[in-house]
């Protein structure tokens, strides 16, 4: 569980930093031209995710057509990257582009580890183009959403004929059966197979039939439907844990009836399987009841650490002040699961305020050092409050050498997000820091400054950078400033 939160806020930075805009032109023809190679033990589709990851898209692209074409092994992953660094560009040209590359990942490699991520972009680039005017995509769109929409419904169905009576009917009767396979010829054994094949199929799509009644009858006629669905959502056994999962998605539809509420609140409260209380935390996160809130708060303190992170993060998703001093509270608990620790303080971030930062920047202080998920969420949370932190604060935990890098790194990008760091002060980092990445994020926080001093400290590491690679990086940065000094540099670099 702690590697899954910590990937989940890790994915929240690298997603703010992806959604920078590219430059205008985009083009690493320059430093290329004066760097030919980069050191051999990199690789062509190594610089074209660092390239990703600093926002330089149009770059990005194109060494990942170098890398589809020079280095195969990385050839479906890199196919991906290079839709996603299209989309990001945007225009309907970047956006065919995208969809041509995710095409041809699809046909030829099929079973990319990227596969999931890529169908999803693939949705979200014809989305984009929706929005353009484009009547294709639109319909291309709609196509996909229904059939997804038929899908689900056939799921839920289906689940919804598996009833605790008809499981232990079909368990007595294997039984029976089992005793008189036993006696039977392997001949009489096949042609018995074949009759319970026939049972079933039977037997399936009169449950399918019954359920396509179910959902017509939510949608004609509530008042015969929902005490159907209470029946199901109250016989609690593990066997129909799965059944009551779907109940819930059904009832979810009626979000106007007070009995939905009434038994959302008594699924989360009582229902004995985590899975089926999480799904009602989930919709109970939208609910405007008041009872909503207060029994998420009282879920949250409960025993079930899994039942604590469903209703810690649906209060995240409830602005206003109750949800936000619940928050706190379990933020603060010293007892508290560190995973669940780690959802509220997400849950605040998505509250920026003055006060929550103030709040945050003392939690962080107050946090054991061996909690660094937790402190890792605090400085993203603090990320997402421009003009709300103390820059004070987060020189001092970026400068720290004791400090874990990673920590150190978060402190730089909460710096870059919300500019509380003097280019000076960047600078004198940048000067101490130990590993290659930490210097990255220092450059990246001078890029995202509006101070004009950001130029003369990223012109002076353009000069003075001994390392090929963070050199580069700095030289890209400079080329792409409107600085009579940057057009020097690059006559300067071009005549070495």
């Amino acid at each position: 569980m702690k590697t899954a939160t910590k990937t989940r806020f890790g994915l929240l930075a690298t997603g703010l930093l992806l959604g920078l805009p590219a430059t205008a032109d985009g083009q690493p023809a320059v430093f290329e031209d004066v760097v030919p190679q980069q050191a051999q033990e990199d690789t062509i589709y190594k610089s074209a995710r660092r390239a990703m990851n600093q926002g330089q898209y149009e770059r990005a692209v194109e060494l990942y057509r170098q890398a589809i074409a020079e280095e195969p092994q990385y050839a479906a992953d890199a196919l991906y990257y290079q839709a996603l660094a299209y989309q990001k560009m945007g225009g309907n040209s970047n956006y065919r582009a995208a969809l041509a590359a995710l095409e041809r990942q699809f046909e030829q490699y099929p079973d990319a580890a990227t596969h999931a991520e890529a169908q999803a972009l693939a949705m979200r680039v014809q989305g984009d183009l929706a929005r353009q005017g484009d009547a294709r995509a639109a319909e291309a769109l709609a196509r996909e959403a229904e059939r997804m929409q038929r899908e689900m419904e056939r799921d839920i169905q289906r689940e919804l004929s598996r009833t605790e009576a008809d499981l232990e009917r079909q368990h007595r009767e294997i039984e029976r059966q089992a005793a008189q396979i036993e006696r039977m010829s392997e001949r009489e054994m096949e042609a018995e197979a074949r009759r319970q094949h026939e049972m079933q199929s039977a037997a399936q799509r009169e449950a399918e039939m019954k359920m396509f009644a179910l959902q017509a009858l939510m949608e004609s006629d509530p008042e015969t439907a929902i005490p159907i669905l209470e029946n199901i959502l109250t016989t609690r056994t593990p066997e129909t844990a799965v059944l009551r999962q779907q109940a819930v998605f059904l009832l979810a539809r009626q979000e106007g009836d007070p009995r939905t509420t009434d038994l959302m609140l008594d699924i989360m409260q009582n229902d004995p399987d985590p899975e089926v209380q999480m799904h009602a935390a989930h919709w109970l996160a939208r609910s405007s009841d008041p009872r909503a809130t207060n029994a998420l708060m009282s879920a949250a303190r409960s025993g079930d650490v899994e039942l604590q992170e469903a209703a810690v993060f649906a209060l995240g998703q409830m602005p206003g002040p109750q949800s936000s001093a619940a928050l706190k509270e379990i933020a603060s608990e010293p007892g508290v699961d560190p995973e669940v620790r780690a959802l509220a303080i997400h849950g605040l971030a998505m509250q920026p305020s003055a006060e929550n930062a103030r709040y945050l920047e003392e939690l962080f202080r107050t946090l054991p050092k061996g909690e660094t998920d937790s402190r890792e969420a605090a400085l993203f949370a603090l990320s997402q409050s421009p003009g709300a932190v103390d820059g004070d604060f987060l020189y001092s935990v970026a400068a720290d050498p004791s400090e874990d890098p990673e920590i150190r790194e978060m402190a730089l990008f909460a710096a870059a997000r919300n500019g509380s760091l003097t280019p000076a002060r960047l600078g004198e980092i940048y000067k101490d820091a130990e590993t290659q990445e930490m210097k990255e994020q220092v450059m990246f926080a001078l890029t995202q400054s509006e101070d004009p001093a950001a130029f003369d400290v990223l012109l002076e590491i353009a000069r003075t950078e001994t390392d090929p690679d963070l050199r580069e990086n700095a030289v890209y940065w400079v080329g792409h400033s409107d600085d009579p000094r940057a057009k020097a540099l690059m006559l300067e670099i071009l005549e070495q």
